[in-house]
């Protein structure tokens, strides 16, 4: 998952042409929208809606 984590950041960061000082925002915004969005494993459930039921 940090490798995932890590590539989306860098990503966003490229793609909108920001400084890497955001770096640490970048990586907490790929978090959030790792966690919102619906998932396979978990049956179109996001991991949100899992971890908080």
């Amino acid at each position: 998952m940090n490798r995932t984590l890590v590539e989306k950041a860098r990503t966003m960061l490229i793609d909108a042409i920001l400084s890497p000082d955001l770096w640490a925002e970048a990586v907490g915004t790929a978090n959030y929208l790792r966690n919102r969005c619906p998932t396979k494993a978990l049956r179109k459930v996001t991991p949100e809606e899992a971890w908080s039921g």
